[in-house]
């Protein structure tokens, strides 16, 4: 369903790069950059490519770093979405005690270790949403429903995914 072929070389300027990390010292790290603009691509010319600003800039609320490894909410919480293992039914179950935390890794190495596959497994979620013709505020709702003014924190990221994946 995606294109993963072309979409690992990035058309990031070095001038772009600069601008970026003179705009946005604090949040600039060249991976990070790349990897949102890579992540772009792979929306191109898919129900999800209208909603890629706002979406990616979620994804930049939930774990600025982009990092696959990192855990939230007592390590039920993976990686670039964090996505919530014991909230959401996830691979056809919930995940919701100490040692459930570790047979998921172990049962899901890829999905626990892999932007990647962490990004294929958000994208889906949000076809879903895109089918339900959620609009995107809703979607950025439905991602993180408990935390108050949602929409205002995602809108902080924007003009930075928007000047990294021109």
């Amino acid at each position: 369903m995606y294109n993963t072929n072309t979409c690992s070389e990035t058309h990031l300027t070095e001038e772009r790069l600069a601008l970026i990390k003179r705009k946005y010292p604090t949040l600039y790290a060249e991976y990070k950059v790349k990897r949102i603009n890579e992540m772009s691509c792979y929306w191109k010319g898919k129900p999800h490519e209208p909603y890629t600003v706002p979406l990616l800039a979620m994804l930049l609320q939930e774990n600025g770093a982009l990092d696959p490894l990192v855990r939230g909410d007592y390590g039920y919480a993976i990686g670039i979405s964090q996505h919530h293992i014991c909230n959401r039914v996830t691979f056809g179950k919930h995940y919701c005690n100490p040692y459930a935390k570790s047979q998921f890794e172990k049962e899901h190495p890829e999905f626990a270790t892999e932007w990647k596959s962490q990004f294929w497994q958000f994208s889906d979620v949000i076809r879903g949403y895109i089918e339900k013709n959620m609009t995107v505020d809703s979607m950025i709702d439905a991602w993180n429903s408990k935390e108050y003014n949602r929409r205002w924190k995602v809108s902080r990221w924007e003009e930075f995914v928007r000047l990294s994946i021109k």
